[in-house]
């Protein structure tokens, strides 16, 4: 069977007759790696040596790199930065994919002296109607590319001064109304194939509103995180199913539980207890297991049409909820609870002056919720006569 080298190396395409396929194996600074196609004849073999000389590429930078290869390699060495979550890396390709690389990809990273070619991607993302926070993401990743590139002496050039255009539109996240706060505290119920039925999430929802955490913060949350009326945000579960360290050094964090809360998680620990559902997780999927997002999101999404709610909300909308009815207290104290950037020292270490700020706060949140609610959590003023409907999976 036909054998294709690559001229200058001894990398050779042999074709695999029982699998149908070509495979070629290549060596690079002592790594392997083998590559495959199941092109027919010669093309198959260039393609193998194109995908093995794309990866030669990813070890063997200089200033004649071309961009496309130089945005491989950082991608491949966040990867090894060994973090638990992939989400860290993927949004950084994904920029480079659709962004980055057909405007600039063939070009020569050495041959980049100027933010013209650079800022041009950023008009790009301006005339697709990228808002203002998508548009300094696809920033920040050319300044750590660039960044990247003079760590590895392929560059020498700083992309300073890149501008997002003023006329940029400001995307935010859309809150609920008072009446769809009221509702998603007294409701336990959506709609399912027609039909009224228990929903199984709707307890992490309104924690979720009420402290002001983000989604991956409550799914993953566990029993022995509760400490009397504390709770500490040990971790988060991401849309890729990881659990993480959270979204940033401050997402690791404890919250003094306003009676709100505490009347919300013995509702949830009833209903678990009805169903018999036994798991370490304090809101857990039907089996026990800690909840998906994306099935998180399809119930928020059901629960939220079944009683027309804001359209648009998301899960995530409830925190920016909370922001909004906590939006009279202070900044320096809500941060902290709510788990913003800025020095905040967490769980093992915060003393007793932050314990007390933590108990002002959720006295801070009761007022705020008692105002739209009528109740401070104290006691359910709800008569629980209803008689729970099966639980959908």
């Amino acid at each position: 069977m036909p054998r294709i080298s690559k001229k200058g190396t001894t990398w050779t395409a042999v074709w695999d007759e029982q699998r149908k396929r070509w495979k070629l194996d290549a060596q690079v600074k002592g790594k392997r790696k083998s590559f495959y196609s199941k092109l027919p004849g010669r093309k198959g073999a260039e393609d193998c040596s194109r995908q093995a000389h794309e990866w030669k590429s990813h070890f063997l930078i200089n200033g004649d790199s071309l961009v496309r290869h130089i945005c491989g390699a950082f991608i491949e060495s966040l990867k090894q930065e060994r973090s638990p979550s992939s989400a860290h890396w993927k949004k950084h390709e994904s920029i480079c994919r659709i962004w980055i690389v057909p405007r600039i990809g063939d070009r020569k990273m050495g041959s980049i002296e100027d933010t013209e070619p650079l800022q041009a991607i950023l008009y790009d993302a301006f005339d697709a109607g990228l808002c203002k926070r998508s548009i300094a993401n696809i920033r920040t990743t050319i300044v750590d590319i660039f960044k990247y590139a003079r760590i590895k002496k392929a560059s020498r050039f700083v992309p300073e001064g890149l501008t997002i255009s003023r006329y940029a539109p400001t995307k935010g996240r859309p809150a609920l109304s008072i009446s769809d706060i009221i509702l998603l505290m007294d409701n336990d119920y959506t709609v399912v194939r027609g039909k009224e039925a228990k929903e199984l999430y709707v307890n992490a929802w309104r924690l979720e509103m009420i402290l002001g955490c983000r989604p991956g913060e409550v799914v993953g949350l566990k029993n022995s995180d509760l400490d009397g009326d504390y709770i500490r945000i040990a971790r988060a579960i991401n849309s890729q199913n990881e659990e993480t360290l959270g979204k940033n050094e401050n997402a690791l964090r404890p919250a003094k539980l306003p009676p709100l809360a505490i009347m919300v998680l013995e509702r949830q620990k009833k209903l678990l207890e009805e169903y018999g559902i036994k798991s370490e997780y304090i809101f857990p999927n039907a089996v026990g297991g800690h909840i998906i997002q994306t099935t998180y999101r399809k119930h928020w999404y059901r629960y939220r049409d079944a009683h027309n709610m804001k359209a648009g909300t998301t899960p995530y909308s409830l925190r920016n909820t909370a922001l909004s009815v906590y939006k009279d207290i202070p900044k320096p104290r809500l941060d902290p609870v709510v788990g913003h950037s800025g020095n905040f020292d967490t769980w093992g270490v915060y003393g007793r002056e932050m314990e007390g700020d933590l108990d002002i706060v959720a006295e801070e949140m009761t007022i705020a919720l008692s105002k739209i609610l009528g109740y401070d959590g104290s006691s359910d003023p709800r008569k629980d006569t209803n008689t729970y409907d099966d639980i959908c999976l």
